[in-house]
């Protein structure tokens, strides 16, 4: 007799291997590789399926400060997928090490090691052999043990590689207070201790003084001053670089090892007289708008957008001129977005644009039929809402039992319910937009900021105000480059409101204004 039962099928182990090194120099050494080569032959050896679809690499975060168990980090994202149900199971953890896990203290590491247990995923460590499960741990904990032991000498040796670089550093503090010299990356570019003693290079000295006479004698921004430089020098200083450079004190020889404490660890290369006056002069700048006039603030930063990108047009300052230039095709230089636009003549007619279009497109018609309607979709959205909600209760015996199936449906049925949820946001959002008692004075502060604009009376004070109201009604404005010779730029308009207006701009800023396709205006430059 021919027996005809089928063997029952294998279950697939799904593996998941997860890399962490310390530091980013490690993986110049390989520590990454080996880690990985290593996990690659264990896998093949026990015959698991590896799952890559998730990235669990963790380079330069600590395990010590239990930093790679955030939600932005590898392991701690997993560990978040493993609690919503988004892992394969039965699963394997693949480590090189519980230190790679974890080198807190051992009541946070044992908590870690045990939670990823109880999640029904185990944990193998290819270095010693060893494979961690719920299940091998209650019929034996003598694996327990171990991984305690592992746990403790792994925090130990953190703690003591801790104290050991405190105590390094704070003696590089008492010897460069002794006058001595400390690590290299404590010293500016302009700085070198190649001769055993801190001295300036003379060279990289210059262009930082450089830096200091265009904010103090020319007014310069930090986008004008960093494309000075780009210019002469072919150097790349950015807004954060060259904040470095006026507000921390490296410039007048000091360094900080704390936020309380101050040496004079090198030769300074401008006087405090200089260095505090660049500080005054960028406090002006920035936050009286001093000597600026209404060309040179920016009434509609956050608005404007490059078409060609995506990204933010920014606002280039200098003591002859103010323009908008994308900031993407500024900085890399891979945008080929050709707009420049005088600040002054481009804000003016915006503002012309906007004074042209009625109080009805900028606020939307909220006629009653239209606000039934709104009405209507949010009872209709939220009766779906409240179906899939009871739907998951009713789903909750089936998973209590067990049920694949049922843990299934319910993820299923929360992303559907997330769906509805952001529908019903966007509902309310325009459904309160509409009702805004504030909506019209918003209207009303913008026309009015219009004829002030044209007679000069704007001031610095202003710029608030009026980037609160035009963010009610403004969603964004495009920057699009010319198509045609006496073109300068063509601009889109995306009201709130869902009405779009057009804009035709020409080499002299005379500009027509069009909404659907039929012009509304005409704006003229006057020659002064």
């Amino acid at each position: 007799m021919i027996d005809t039962k089928e063997e029952p099928l294998a279950v697939p182990v799904y593996c998941y291997s997860y890399y962490r090194i310390s530091s980013p120099s490690q993986a110049k050494g390989g520590g990454i590789m080996r880690q990985v080569e290593a996990a690659e032959k264990t896998c093949d050896e026990n015959g698991w399926t590896m799952d890559t679809s998730f990235h669990l690499t963790d380079i330069g975060i600590s395990a010590y400060h239990s930093k790679n168990l955030d939600d932005r980090a590898a392991l701690g994202g997993f560990i978040k997928a493993a609690e919503s149900g988004l892992i394969k199971l039965p699963a394997v953890l693949l480590v090189e090490s519980l230190d790679r896990l974890s080198r807190a203290n051992i009541m946070d590491a044992l908590e870690l090691f045990i939670r990823i247990l109880n999640l029904g995923i185990s944990i193998y460590t290819h270095y010693d052999r060893i494979h961690y499960s719920k299940e091998s741990i209650q019929a034996n904990f003598g694996p327990l043990l171990i991984s305690i032991t592992i746990m403790c000498r792994a925090h130990e040796e953190s703690l003591i590689k801790s104290a050991r670089t405190k105590a390094g550093w704070q003696q590089m503090v008492e010897r460069m207070k002794a006058g001595g010299v400390g690590r290299k990356s404590i010293y500016p570019p302009w700085i070198t201790i190649e001769n055993g003693k801190p001295e300036i290079i003379k060279s990289e000295a210059r262009i930082v003084r450089e830096i200091f006479d265009l904010c103090i004698e020319q007014n310069m921004s930090y986008s004008a001053i960093g494309r000075q430089l780009r210019e002469k020098y072919d150097r790349n200083y950015t807004g954060s670089m060259l904040g470095k450079i006026f507000h921390k004190k490296r410039a007048l020889g000091i360094f900080s090892p704390s936020d309380i404490e101050e040496i004079q660890a090198y030769p300074a290369i401008v006087s405090e007289d200089i260095f505090y006056t660049a500080q005054a002069r960028i406090k002006e700048r920035l936050n009286t708008g001093v000597g600026r006039g209404t060309k040179k603030i920016n009434f509609f930063k956050t608005k404007l957008r490059c078409s060609e990108c995506g990204t933010a047009m920014r606002m280039n300052r200098s003591n002859t001129s103010s323009t908008y230039v994308c900031r993407r095709k500024q900085e890399l230089r891979d945008c080929s977005q050709s707009s420049k636009l005088e600040v002054g003549s481009f804000q003016s007619i915006l503002l012309y644009a906007l004074s042209l279009v009625g109080t009805d497109d900028l606020i939307g018609k909220s006629s009653s039929d239209k606000l039934q309607k709104l009405g209507k979709a949010l009872a209709v959205e939220q009766a779906k809402l409240d179906e899939k909600r009871q739907r998951i209760k009713n789903l909750a015996e089936l998973v209590a039992a067990g049920s694949k199936t049922g843990a299934s449906m319910v993820m299923k049925t929360e992303s559907e319910i997330q769906e509805i949820e952001v529908s019903i946001t966007a509902l309310q959002s325009e459904l309160d937009r509409l009702q805004s008692p504030s909506l019209p004075r918003n209207v009303q502060y913008i026309f009015q900021f219009n004829r002030r604009y044209s007679l000069g009376e704007v001031t610095k004070a202003d710029q608030e105000p009026f980037v609160n109201a035009l963010r009610k009604v403004v969603d964004r404005i495009v920057i699009n480059s010319p198509v045609a010779a006496e073109q300068r730029t063509l601009v889109d308009i995306h009201l709130v409101s869902g009405v779009q207006v057009s804009i035709v701009v020409l080499k002299d800023y005379t500009a027509e204004i069009l909404k659907d396709g039929t012009r509304i205006g005409r704006h003229i430059m006057m020659k002064k």
